[in-house]
């Protein structure tokens, strides 16, 4: 994954652009990196390795790694599955009902971008989760409709539709960001405003805010100062 964020285009990725370059501050000596194991930090000011070496330092930050999966636990485990939550525990249906949905999706979204249909495939490690060096688990991506809340405009649709809209907009990214996170989350970067504009819809609020209709959205960019007022209307 890291070669890839290093050869292919941030628009495949979707979200490394919003990052500085954090390999200049490896270049100008700001940043020493150093790959050994932790073995105390008893010693005052003090990081000892395994190795026997250890380094001075002011403070010690730990950043370790985080879980995208659901931390709270739904019972049974199959409802988690039916809610479009991230979850392992499929039974037959739900697997049958899901591949069924991501198969229409698939052929909607590259008949209206058939780019999409050529862009670059990636092994998506980000769905397999190591665990203590067990066996690889894998977890199905979110499938959460709008991502945040369901309409507000009076009309949810069948069930059906529910679940349609919600593998749409997750297949769509998986094939939008093949670099990058859709596959198992929401990751909305480029298509932010886009988003916006959808949830303002939903709400039945305006999302040209710019003024001067649709041409003030397309020679000036969009900032929170436009969005003021929201909770008001």
């Amino acid at each position: 994954m890291a070669s890839d964020k290093l050869e292919q285009s941030c628009v495949l990725q979707g979200e490394a652009t919003k990052y500085l370059d954090i390999y200049e501050l490896v270049r100008n000596g700001q940043v020493e990196v150093i790959r050994k194991g932790i073995r105390t930090l008893e010693a005052e000011n003090t990081v000892c390795f395994e190795d026997g070496t250890s380094v001075q330092t002011d403070a010690f930050v730990a950043s370790m790694r985080w879980k995208w999966r659901l931390s709270i636990e739904f019972r049974p485990k199959e409802m988690r599955a039916d809610l479009g939550l991230r979850s392992k525990e499929y039974s037959k249906t739900q697997k049958e009902v899901w591949d069924k949905q991501e198969a229409h999706a698939d052929v909607e979204v590259f008949e209206r971008f058939p780019k999409l249909a050529t862009a670059p495939k990636m092994d998506q490690e980000s769905l397999v989760e190591q665990e203590k060096g067990m066996l690889c688990q894998v977890f199905a991506p979110w499938r959460l409709w709008r991502g945040v809340v369901v309409r507000l405009q009076g009309v949810i649709g069948t069930v059906d539709d529910i679940l349609y809209d919600a593998t749409l907009f997750q297949r769509w990214g998986k094939w939008r960001t093949p670099y990058g996170f859709w596959a198992r989350n929401p990751d909305v970067v480029f298509e932010g405003i886009a988003y916006f504009d959808m949830l303002l819809q939903d709400l039945g609020l305006k999302s040209w805010r710019k003024g001067w209709g649709c041409l003030g959205g397309d020679v000036a960019s969009y900032g929170q100062a436009d969005y003021k007022g929201l909770v008001e209307e």
